[in-house]
């Protein structure tokens, strides 16, 4: 809910896709795995495996204390 009712947030998840997905090459990815407690590196990723392309693409890999909203 916090991400998606601010801009600033919002934008941050806004991470390259295939071109086929969505002709602007991005789209929102609210969707993403955490990989350990705290601070923990986190993969964003837009589920597209009922859609055009049938694939999971992934939008990154970061460490959390990339993102803004780094205290979650």
């Amino acid at each position: 809910d916090n991400v998606l009712n601010h801009e600033r947030l919002y934008k941050q998840r806004v991470l390259p896709v295939s071109s086929e997905v969505d002709d602007s090459g991005r789209v929102f990815m609210e969707a993403h795995l955490k990989f350990s407690g705290g601070l923990a590196p986190r993969m964003y990723f837009f589920d597209d495996t009922k859609g055009i392309t049938g694939k999971i693409h992934i939008g990154g890999i970061d460490p959390h204390r990339r993102w803004e909203n780094s205290t979650t």
